[in-house]
């Protein structure tokens, strides 16, 4: 995602991504910085958080421009799908409740940090938890996102496909119109 929001951002400040920019593979963390590696990169909200830990400046928020991002979803082939359709509903249903979680819970977040990536400062973990939170409640598929993918990174092969080759929203319509998600919370401030 960080190497498409890096193309979009070069876009909209009317630079030639190709011949203005050096994109590379492994580019992304302090590391590469402190090494004179790479001037600067594009990043997650836990990169991020970690480089302005050790002083580093953000030198734009990419999230102001509000490209169509295709997400961060999950992935599956079609054939396991098929197969799998009762696994995957599960999947996608705990992963509704664990945004919930997320968003309702903020005690419960920062104990996940913890405990999965080892971020145990609290400067941090609200750096990390303000974009987490911007999740969407229900987590739809981004139809514009990944037109506009397909836009950027338009070849052969993907002008095979539409964007409905890409996603299955039926997981996520079921638990939005039974009303499952809205259930999640109420009660509690969603934010």
């Amino acid at each position: 995602m960080s190497h498409y929001v890096t193309i979009l951002f070069a876009e909209r400040m009317g630079w030639d991504y190709r011949r203005d920019l050096s994109l590379l593979a492994n580019g992304a963390g302090t590391d590469v910085l402190n090494n004179g590696r790479i001037d600067a990169f594009t990043s997650d909200e836990i990169a991020l958080a970690e480089a302005v830990g050790q002083g580093f400046k953000d030198l734009v928020d990419t999230s102001v421009y509000e490209f169509p991002m295709p997400g961060s979803g999950v992935n599956a082939e079609k054939s396991w799908l098929r197969a799998n359709r009762e696994a995957a509903a599960r999947f996608v249903k705990s992963t509704v409740e664990a945004i919930a979680l997320l968003k309702t819970d903020k005690r419960v977040a920062f104990a996940s940090m913890a405990k999965w990536y080892g971020i145990t400062d609290p400067a941090k973990q609200e750096a990390i938890y303000t974009t987490a939170i911007e999740l969407p409640s229900k987590p739809y598929p981004s139809v514009a996102g990944i037109r506009k993918m397909m836009q950027v990174y338009d070849n052969r092969e993907m002008r095979l496909h539409q964007p409905e080759d890409f996603y299955d929203a039926s997981f996520v319509t079921e638990l939005d119109k039974s009303g499952y998600i809205d259930g999640l919370y109420r009660g509690a401030a969603l934010r």
